[in-house]
């Protein structure tokens, strides 16, 4: 689930006030997010809410998947094209709910919930060409098209978690403040007794789910996160944290780019189209399939990332420990 809090912009090459640069990706400044604003520019003058651009993204992504079903340069190609302007949709819900005054903490959810079912619509496509054209077992090609589609999931939390993380360290804003799965918990309970809807009810306890998984696979940095607000009060103590801090992200967030929808993109494209550009690699023929086995083999690089990301916690935790000590100190009379 990727949840954009800040405004957009078509034509800065900056990230937007509340996005670091640190934790922009490329295809999102210089294509989506720009796509994304033509677009707004459009709807502004028509009717059309947030959450109808966040289904009419899911619509384009599954065509995509029915395009891409077919193993040819034509296929592929118009794919990648309704993949990309289900990409600039994606941007477009967010910025089109900021320009309108009209964003909600279910429209955040909705907008990640449209996420999954876009990719889950790929690898369901995925899946049947294993299972029609390839004559793989049915059994084993659906279970590879859940585990893709988990660990798709998972990665992309993950990597959401770190760099909301870092919003929220570094700028003092962001979706972290909001997201403490003990409120979201009892949000979700009021809304059920309160009959408030199948589909919103549905949401809530998906975001509910999403930031516990969040918070309990990268629980080191949970636990930095909860030391950190008890400094968050002291400028000078927290500026000595924040320089540590920047120093020791700077890789692990660019590594973390590997878990991001962005990445998971372009594996689709370059699996789409490699039974057209590289015929006699014999694992071209798997074609799209070929990015059900990409995302399970992630889990690798997501272990190995984890493992990282606890190293630096660790740390860091060992930094804004000698602060409270620090800040203890000062305070004895």
């Amino acid at each position: 689930m990727t949840i954009s809090t800040t405004p957009d912009s078509a034509t800065e090459r900056t990230p937007t006030p509340g996005k670091p640069i640190e934790i922009e990706g490329v295809l999102d400044i210089y294509l989506i997010r720009p796509l994304g604003a033509l677009i707004v520019a459009w709807l502004k003058h028509t009717r059309m809410t947030p959450n109808a651009v966040s289904w009419w993204s899911v619509a384009a992504a599954a065509g995509a998947a029915a395009a891409f079903y077919d193993p040819s340069w034509a296929g592929a190609a118009l794919g990648a094209a309704l993949l990309l302007l289900s990409s600039g949709l994606d941007s477009a819900d967010g910025q089109l709910a900021r320009a309108t005054g009209g964003t909600t903490e279910l429209g955040e959810t909705l907008d990640g919930f449209c996420d999954s079912l876009s990719f889950g619509a790929i690898y369901v496509s995925a899946a049947m060409t294993l299972i029609f054209r390839l004559d793989v077992s049915p059994w084993l090609a659906v279970l590879l098209g859940l585990v893709a589609g988990f660990s798709h999931s998972i990665q992309s939390a993950l990597v959401d978690y770190e760099r909301q993380l870092f919003v929220y360290f570094t700028r003092g804003t962001g979706r972290i403040e909001r997201e403490n799965p003990a409120r979201l918990r009892d949000e979700f309970l009021k809304a059920r007794r309160a009959g408030e809807g199948r589909l919103p009810v549905l949401l809530r306890w998906l975001r509910t789910r999403y930031c516990m998984n969040q918070q309990a696979l990268l629980s080191s940095s949970t636990a930095l996160l909860r030391a950190y607000d008890a400094i968050r009060g002291d400028a000078e103590r927290r500026a000595r944290f924040l320089t540590h801090y920047r120093t020791a992200m700077r890789w692990p967030l660019h590594a973390w780019t590997l878990m991001a929808p962005n990445c998971h993109k372009v594996a689709i494209v370059v699996c789409a189209f490699l039974p057209t550009v590289a015929p006699d690699w014999a694992p071209s023929r798997y074609g799209l399939a070929l990015v059900l086995v990409f995302n399970i083999a992630l889990d690798v690089v997501l272990l190995l990332l984890i493992a990282m990301q606890r190293r630096v916690d660790r740390r860091l935790m060992h930094v804004l420990l000698a602060e409270q000590q620090n800040g203890a100190t000062v305070a004895r009379p």
